[in-house]
């Protein structure tokens, strides 16, 4: 056929990245979760018939691209095309089959025209609670996957339209929200029925063969933009580490991630050889989800605006050892990969930092904070999971300061709403509020990190909290300061003690206070050459102390911080004054 025309190209694009959008609105607002609902932990796209991604919902930087490894596998192995059927969903969250970890299960579901699959619509969304070892799955002293929950190969959860009833009751039996998991598949499976009717609807508009077209010119158009902007980086070798600082088993040890960012012309390669060996604890990383890092990465230091799709993914190789923390072998845990992907990223932003000076910004906090909360709740009399997911800064810009209690670049989900906490589950905020002196001090501040306090108002709740960054300083770049480390507590009776980063199952009282602290983020440049006014405004806007204004900066404040006193000799001199 014809080439179709730049117009129709451009329409057609577009259409099919507003139908993984819409998708994902319908998902989001259609789940029963609050971890979906509110906080959009999840994503929605569209792959063709041989399982390239052709559109993405812009979501979920940590969802980029895992699905289609899993749905080739599946294709090849179990679903060939030719046993599909219209109205088939397929399930699977097995990480050892192309997945991420448990809590995050795909949908797949074939697209028909004229009797013939064309391409798959699919979402993936983290659930509440998929059985295993702590509520919301996500023990921390687990030591194999069988601890963390419901594993699922790829299966039919649906054929010609109906429902694969025993595997329903098999996981309505193995959760603590039965109503919440079912209701949140129910949830995927409408949008992934959205996805399905928009894609016919834009074959029966367009004819389907101009619609596979565009989507496989889209995809070679993306890759050369790509290769174009990887050639404007300097070749060579680039090389940066970070730690984890335990995996919640062995708690003396660090987990150490290292790469080698190899820039050849138009590829890229991210080598991790010399990390650590796969751990006890679930805190590994397969390969796909390290690959969601890597691509990340990628876009972000060339061309954001550059398409999500399977294009993106082809000028970069990932270089993984087998048995390491980035590449375990099963059946080891891997519950809480995503605080290795985020420290990944960050480790992979340092080494491009040595690529593209006055280009990347500092270390951001890289240790996003998840916490449930369960047990009976005394309105309802029903056992209930609270889940959250607790971001924080992001670091200092080259050019502008760094952004204040946000999620983490890889996650970028968003908070659970106080109003829709507590009216769910027995718990009352207490707190929650921006952190002074948490963003590294520099010529552009870090952003800042956040509190947030629980109360618990019902007896016998259980606390399960997976965090990590209370050694690890986000680290500024250019003279810039680290940001604070995280920290979290316990007030039992007026009394607060340091509650442990990776706690599972912890019994709570009735009046407990939880209180967690976000790591902070780094600055950039040298704090002395920040302008006296703007670090007068920190002061007035509360994000700067009056200490840390002198001791930091150079600049003095009168008591009530509204004017400036004197100005240090060592700013003087480094502003030549």
């Amino acid at each position: 056929m014809a080439t179709p025309d730049l117009v129709t190209t451009e329409v057609v694009h577009a259409s099919l990245v507003s139908i993984a959008e819409e998708m994902m609105a319908t998902l989001q607002r259609s789940a029963y979760s609050v971890v979906i609902r509110e906080a959009a932990d999840c994503s929605a796209a569209l792959y063709d018939a041989t399982g390239q991604l052709i559109a993405q919902s812009e979501s979920i930087p940590a969802h980029l691209g895992f699905a289609g490894g899993a749905l080739r596998e599946t294709l090849r192995t179990k679903f060939p095309l030719e046993k599909l059927r219209p109205g088939d969903a397929i399930i699977f969250n097995d990480p050892y089959a192309g997945g991420s970890h448990l809590p995050d299960v795909a949908l797949f579901s074939p697209v028909f025209v004229d009797g013939v699959a064309i391409a798959f619509s699919v979402t993936v969304a983290h659930h509440l609670d998929v059985g295993g070892r702590a509520p919301g799955s996500i023990g921390n002293d687990v030591t194999d996957i069988f601890q963390e929950g419901v594993r699922l190969s790829p299966t039919m959860f649906y054929r010609d339209g109906e429902i694969n009833e025993t595997l329903e009751d098999l996981l309505r039996t193995n959760t603590r929200q039965p109503e919440r998991l079912l209701g949140d598949l129910r949830a995927q499976l409408a949008a992934n029925k959205t996805g399905v009717r928009r894609l016919e609807e834009l074959c029966a508009r367009h004819g389907v063969d101009t619609v596979l077209q565009v989507a496989e010119d889209r995809l070679d158009y993306t890759e050369r933009r790509l290769r174009s902007c990887i050639q404007e980086i300097p070749d060579g070798r680039y090389f940066a580490e970070g730690f984890l600082d335990e995996d919640g088993v062995d708690r003396d040890k660090k987990v150490w991630i290292r790469c080698t960012v190899i820039v050849d012309g138009s590829d890229m390669v991210y080598d991790f050889e010399g990390s650590s060996q796969q751990c006890r604890g679930p805190f590994n990383a397969v390969p796909a989800a390290i690959g969601a890092a890597a691509y990340l990465i990628t876009k972000c230091v060339t061309d954001p605006d550059i398409p999500q799709n399977e294009g993106a993914f082809r000028p970069v190789k990932i270089k993984a050892p087998k048995g390491s923390v980035v590449n375990p072998e099963f059946p080891a845990p891997c519950g809480a990969r995503h605080y290795t992907v985020m420290r990944t990223a960050d480790v992979l932003l340092s080494a491009m930092a040595k690529a593209l000076p006055g280009r990347i910004p500092a270390q951001s906090n890289a240790h996003t904070t998840a916490m449930s909360i369960s047990g009976v709740n005394p309105h309802t009399c029903r056992y209930g999971v609270y889940f959250d997911l607790l971001g924080g800064p992001m670091g200092a810009r080259p050019n502008k300061d760094g952004l204040d209690a946000v999620d983490d670049y890889v996650g970028n989900v968003m908070n659970v709403p106080v109003e829709a906490a507590e009216l769910e589950y027995p718990l009352e905020f207490g707190e929650y509020s921006l952190l002074p002196d948490s963003g590294g001090a520099g010529q552009f501040r870090g952003g800042l990190a956040f509190r947030r306090s629980y109360r618990v108002t019902a007896p016998d709740q259980s606390l399960t909290l997976r965090s990590d960054g209370e050694e690890h300083r986000p680290q500024g770049l250019f003279g810039g300061g680290s940001g604070t480390p995280g920290r979290k507590a316990l007030t039992r009776d007026g009394e607060q003690a340091p509650l442990y980063q990776k706690i599972t199952g912890m019994l709570l009282e009735q009046g407990d206070v939880i209180t967690i602290d976000t790591p902070g983020s780094g600055g950039y440049g040298d704090p002395l050459l920040r302008p006296a006014e703007m670090v007068l405004m920190d002061v007035a806007d509360g994000r700067v102390s009056i200490d840390s204004a002198w001791e930091l900066y150079g600049v003095r404040l009168d008591p009530e911080g509204k004017h400036i006193v004197e100005y240090s000799e060592q700013r003087k001199a480094a502003r030549h004054e």
